[in-house]
């Protein structure tokens, strides 16, 4: 949040995205534990899309639609979210009576070493074979990300709080069911 602000994100936006983010992370790691693996691919469910639609782009500065959308790389989808492989590797752990705690070195040092990893091999491919080649299906995620601010950008929308309060509906049905499943054995609706 602090590296957003610096880059010209609102204060009060950087830190809405992030408590929207880590709300998100809580309902995946919530389905994947309760669904298994891969029914957590949230498109357009991130973030930087709620608050564009609830909020409206007509009522952001441009520099905060341009942080939102370099935000997007990480928000498009949540199907390589890292917490479902996380949790799945503290359960194992848990079963085979292991340390939790060499779980969790391991997944850091891997997300060290893959995020260097990533930056050297899409760099690598990238001057090497251009960005929109065939390595990459033909779809830059580059592209998609222009695309996006400038359609935010070229067609400002207003706030819309009716998508705001089905968010609210929803999330109170979910809890209402939330409840209910717990309280009572045999409760036939999953939230």
């Amino acid at each position: 949040a602090a590296l957003c602000t610096y880059a010209g994100l609102a204060p009060a936006l950087a830190g809405l995205f992030f408590v929207i983010f880590y709300l998100v992370s809580l309902a995946v790691a919530r389905v994947r534990a309760e669904f298994g693996s891969p029914v957590h691919d949230f498109h357009f469910a991130g973030p930087g899309h709620m608050i564009t639609y609830v909020g409206g782009t007509m009522n952001l500065r441009n520099q905060d639609l341009t942080m939102l959308s370099l935000l997007w790389w990480f928000n498009r989808a949540y199907r390589s979210h890292p917490i479902a492989n996380s949790l799945e590797g503290l359960q194992m752990a848990a079963q085979a009576r292991s340390s939790a705690r060499a779980v969790v070195a391991a997944v850091l040092v891997a997300a060290v070493v893959g995020a260097v990893a990533v930056f050297w091999g899409y760099l690598h491919y990238a001057y090497a074979q251009g960005v929109a080649s065939k390595w990459t299906g033909g779809m830059s995620r580059g592209v998609e990300i222009c695309q996006l601010l400038q359609s935010w950008i070229d067609d400002p929308r207003e706030a819309n709080f009716g998508s705001l309060l089905a968010v609210g509906a929803g999330f109170g049905i979910t809890m209402v069911l939330a409840g209910a499943r717990t309280a009572y054995v045999g409760w036939p609706l999953h939230p």
